[in-house]
């Protein structure tokens, strides 16, 4: 019965002390058939005849008053009676108007209640205790002197021991009760008292709390000291502490932090995270006077327990790495120098965690760079300017710690030849902005060693995205004119080798205005060593002209509706992998290879117009030269990698650039790609709008022509399977009325008397397409000449233009170009005359005007 009326006291906020209080609850409960119910309401009656028969109002402070006097003869009382009247208690207490209560008379009954709990020996029962608590606490805060230490303390004291209470109810709303107190002693005479009970209590336990920092597993199970009670009660007073710190004393909050750094250690325990809690509660809450005395053994602690890492669970070292951040901007903003010395070795141990799995790594990075942006502001960058760089300011304690913090991260990039993660370079980024223009003071060392990074980039294409923003992250900081000084881009005049030209589309990307000093002292010298390699090379690579005709030729292949616009498009491309392809002489180091690595930085971080472009130019390379994809490994799956891009555009250029690889490697060739290509497009196959379900259907006809249907089945992913089995049917619905026996290892005689009959038929059209167009009227050859344009919308590449690349006529063309030639013809005999797609002649005429413009130059 008694636990049955541990709910009745919690709608207190339900009830109002505007109007009879025993008529409210008659009105809630009369109906109930609960016991506990009919119980509360006979002891409302009983209260209020007799403040009737008193002849006194029925007002909150009246039945206050009653059921007082009632309690006096609790001896008489059963436990149900007992709990009746102070759940009844609990209930009116809280309306009575703050002032109606006279503070004497407020503690008298403050000991009245404590004697009859303490003087009944444990034999209450749950709802009864937690009842007293909830009144005990009201008459403290509420009606108590709070100047006056004696009218409050055994009160208090009283509370405190019960917010240790074993049981969880009791011990919750006596944890309650005090916050309550410690909030209505803010501005009063008591607080300093009521602070030191607080220590004092935590001092009573300091000796256990010390012990079970050190309590550890015996045979797979927690030491018997975590199951005592009394180590329970260290838990519960840690807590009522973190809630009531904020109101305590600054002087007891100091003596509260000292103990507890007592209780630190640098392995973690049952107490760690309720010591962490706490410690947090009094960093956020305290001004630096209170954190000075103890901060060098604080954080010097908490830092040994980051540094042990994977020897302690990671939420709390990043809890740790978090509490002495604080700690640190405490001091700063404090104006306390100490700040400088602990600084590295923070940065230090939370270095570690930069390299962790995915989600610590991204909250280590966040705390470091909160810690930055708190502690390197613009004291240090005005000392510079005003001054200069003097050997007052090179030796100043702030200086120092920056330079070694950032020397943190030169050692651990260092460590490794691979490319970080994003969130450690995230968090080097920031360094880089948070510093700005004096960057190049302290991170030189950093700079050069992701240039080395990306030199030798061996990692995804986004971890490559990641590095160039980093690096980005440096020329937007320190300015290009201050990062070329440290990261020159230079060419070779002999071999026309081009140091850190990946940097190109990174400062394209990252400049935002720069002075003509900048121009002048970079851009003019670089167009100068252009020039000076190379005639050929000059008219086509002066710096700003090599961009912006690539970047033209890119957008035209994607944009332009005309065929004069398509034409000089792809006059640039070929013209520049011909000249270029002379001019390595088959050396894998050569410019050829390294303007293709220039291009392929721009799939990277551009928008999807510009990537688009540049798949379009890449199919241009890889059909005039399709061994540069096994010469340069790195072409296909940094194209095959836009396959996840959600641009149409993007889209639809690599499937077309896919649609060139295939059909230009020779079989043996192509099976290096098979699975790549299978895994890349075959998403795409359930997508019939903009054609990317036909375009993936010619790329898998394609590869059964040349590998055999059987080989490429066997890739197929189950989900897949039936709509490649759609295609081989197709396939050989379209062939079995002329093949018979004809086993799929091999391309079909069907295929290629089709191949023999479809390209005849295409170069009659063109022919005659290109005989008959200029004799007829201007509108009928505008008419004849608009019918034929296939650039209709943006990003549509038709890559089939790269199939009718070799003209039959007569050119002249360099060595390099007639090798190339040869080498193909050898490749169509040997794949049989492999089917040649529609518009067979645009291309011949375009590189027919191509080559003459090499003759000219």
């Amino acid at each position: 019965m008694d636990e049955d009326h541990q709910d009745l006291a919690e709608p207190t906020t339900s009830f109002t002390g505007n109007s009879d209080i025993c008529q409210q609850l008659l009105d809630r409960y009369a109906h109930s058939s609960a016991q506990q119910h009919r119980h509360l309401c006979a002891t409302a009656a009983a209260t209020r005849s007799i403040i009737q028969a008193s002849d006194l109002p029925l007002t909150p402070v009246s039945y206050f008053a009653a059921t007082i006097t009632s309690l006096s003869n609790s001896k008489s009382l059963d436990s149900t009676a007992f709990a009746a009247v102070t759940s009844f208690l609990s209930i009116v207490l809280p309306l009575v108007h703050k002032g109606e209560i006279k503070q004497e008379k407020a503690a008298e009954a403050v000991g009245f209640l404590v004697e009859i709990v303490e003087g009944s020996s444990g034999s209450l029962g749950t709802s009864s205790v937690r009842a007293v608590v909830k009144c005990v606490g009201v008459l403290v805060a509420e009606f108590c002197d709070s100047n006056d230490w004696n009218s409050v303390k055994l009160g208090l004291d009283w509370l405190l021991k019960f917010s240790l209470d074993k049981r969880p109810k009791v011990r919750k709303c006596a944890q309650d009760c005090v916050l309550t107190v410690f909030k209505s002693f803010e501005l009063s005479a008591a607080i300093k008292k009521a602070s030191k009970s607080v220590y004092s209590l935590l001092n009573e336990h300091m000796t256990l709390a010390i012990k079970m920092t050190v309590a550890k597993s015996v045979d797979g199970s927690k030491d018997d000291t975590m199951s005592r009670p009394e180590c329970q009660e260290v838990l519960h007073l840690l807590n009522v502490i973190k809630h009531v710190v904020p109101y305590l004393s600054v002087k007891m909050r100091s003596k509260v932090l000292s103990k507890l750094s007592k209780t630190l250690s640098s392995q973690f325990s049952a107490v760690t995270r309720h010591i962490f809690d706490l410690i947090s509660v009094i960093f956020e809450t305290s001004e630096t006077e209170v954190i000075v005395p103890c901060a060098e053994n604080i954080i010097n602690l908490l830092v040994s327990y980051i540094s042990l890492q994977d020897k302690n669970p990671a939420d709390t070292s990043l809890f740790a790495a978090t509490l002495v951040k604080t700690a640190l901007c405490k001091l700063h903003d404090g104006d306390i120098k100490e700040w400088t010395v602990y600084l590295p070795m923070v940065t230090e141990s939370i270095s570690g965690f930069l390299s962790s799995e995915a989600d610590t790594a991204l909250k280590a990075s966040n705390i470091f760079k909160e810690l930055i942006n708190c502690l390197i502001d613009g004291k240090l960058f005005s000392t510079i300017q005003n001054q200069g760089i003097e050997d007052e300011v090179i030796h100043s304690d702030e200086f120092e710690a920056i330079k070694t913090t950032c020397a943190v991260f030169y050692n651990t990039l260092n460590t490794s030849s691979r490319i970080p993660n994003e969130h450690f370079l995230a968090a080097i980024s920031f360094l880089f902005l948070k510093l700005g223009e004096i960057s190049d003071m302290f991170t030189k060392d950093i700079v050069l060693k992701l240039a080395d990074l990306m030199n030798v980039a061996s990692g995804s294409a986004l971890d490559i995205e990641h590095l160039q923003d980093c690096i980005g992250s440096a020329i937007v900081a320190m300015g290009p004119e201050k990062f070329l000084g440290l990261l020159p881009i230079s060419l070779g005049a002999k071999d026309l080798s081009c140091s850190n030209a990946w940097l190109i589309p990174i400062l394209k990307k990252n400049i935002v205005g720069s002075s003509l000093g900048f121009f002048m002292s970079h851009i003019i010298p670089l167009a100068e060593s252009f020039q000076k390699a190379s005639c050929k090379v000059w008219n086509l690579f002066v710096l700003s002209k090599m961009l912006d005709e690539f970047g033209t030729s890119c957008s035209n292949l994607q944009l332009e509706s005309d065929e004069e616009g398509r034409k000089a498009s792809y006059d640039v491309l070929n013209g520049i992998n011909s000249e270029l392809r002379n001019s390595s002489n088959g050396t894998s180091d050569g410019p050829y290879h390294k303007i293709i690595s220039m291009i392929l930085g721009y799939l990277s971080g551009s928008s999807p117009h510009i990537k688009s472009g540049v798949v379009a130019a890449l199919s241009v390379f890889v059909y005039n030269d399709p061994n540069i994809c096994l010469l340069m490994p790195d072409i296909v799956p940094s194209v095959m990698e836009l396959l996840h891009s959600k641009s149409v555009e993007v889209t639809k250029a690599v499937l077309g650039f896919v649609k060139v690889l295939v059909s230009c490697l020779q079989a043996n060739d192509l099976q290096h790609y098979h699975s790549d290509i299978v895994n890349g497009i075959l998403p795409w196959s359930s997508i019939s709008r903009n054609h990317f379900r036909s375009k993936v259907t010619v790329i898998l006809e394609i590869m059964m022509r040349k590998s055999g249907s059987g080989t490429i089945k066997a890739l197929i992913p189950e989900k897949y399977k039936q709509f490649v089995q759609g295609v081989i049917e197709n396939r050989h619905g379209k062939t079995s009325s002329k093949v018979a026996g004809t086993t799929e290892s091999k391309p079909e005689l069907s295929d290629l008397t089709l191949q023999r009959h479809q390209k005849r038929k295409f170069v009659g059209s063109a022919i005659s397409s290109k005989e008959e167009v200029p004799r007829g009227p201007k509108r009928m050859r505008d008419k004849k000449q608009d019918s034929g344009k296939t650039f209709k919308r943006v990003g549509d590449f038709n890559h089939d233009h790269l199939k009718r690349g070799k003209s039959n006529q007569p050119q002249r063309v360099g060595t390099g170009a007639r090798k190339n030639m040869e080498r193909t013809k050898m490749k169509q005999k040997s794949e049989g005359n492999v089917l040649r797609p529609h518009n067979a002649s645009k291309i011949s005429k375009h590189k027919k005007a191509g080559k003459k413009q090499q003759k000219i130059d």
